[in-house]
């Protein structure tokens, strides 16, 4: 790095060009530097469960170790092998979903299959895809969207962003069928 010493009285900004250039070039290399890893780690996520098949949920019961994919602990192993009880059937009609939307004045219903979805994605990823899928449909964006569960009538509990699908899965095969969709801020 250039040191700088300001020589005489002049109050000319070129003396200190060197020193703003040098300045701001980390900022700018950090923040782009910060946008590549954002990018490749999103991809990376996409593109590891699109090549990887056998993690889809529709393939679940045929996965004999899914240590090798994720460390899980002891409710989410007991989760796994109720899974792995059902049979496919059962899998293949509890993968399709519906999804209520809601928004202030506006509420919009579709249907979503999560079987070519991987069993390890997380309910983060799940609602990224389905404000996308919303918006896909209707053209209308949903800010900061967050999935709940449908409990009764009208009640709603929000589920964990970190919950894994094949967890969700067996939330719906006990009998919670209907995600909320909404947005964060009404």
């Amino acid at each position: 790095m250039h040191k700088l010493i300001k020589t005489g009285k002049s109050k000319s900004f070129k003396d200190y060009s060197i020193l703003k250039k040098t300045l701001s070039t980390p900022k700018i290399i950090e923040q782009e530097s910060y946008e590549i890893q954002k990018s490749r780690k999103k991809n990376s996520i996409h593109s590891q469960d699109i090549i990887d098949q056998s993690v889809f949920i529709e393939n679940i019961k045929r996965m004999q170790n899914p240590n090798i994919y994720l460390e899980m602990n002891l409710l989410q192993k007991k989760i796994w092998e109720r899974i792995q009880k059902s049979s496919q059937q059962q899998i293949d009609e509890f993968s399709n979903i519906v999804i209520i939307v809601l928004k202030p004045d506006y509420e919009y219903e579709f249907n979503f299959s999560i079987s070519q979805f991987s069993c390890f994605n997380t309910i983060k990823q799940l609602t990224k895809c389905l404000a996308e899928q919303f918006y896909n449909l209707t053209n209308n964006y949903l800010n900061e969207p967050f999935l709940s569960m449908l409990i009764g009538k009208i009640k709603t509990q929000r589920l964990d962003r970190d919950m894994r699908l094949f967890e969700l899965l067996n939330i719906i095969m006990n009998g919670r069928k209907i995600l909320v969709l909404q947005n964060l801020i009404q």
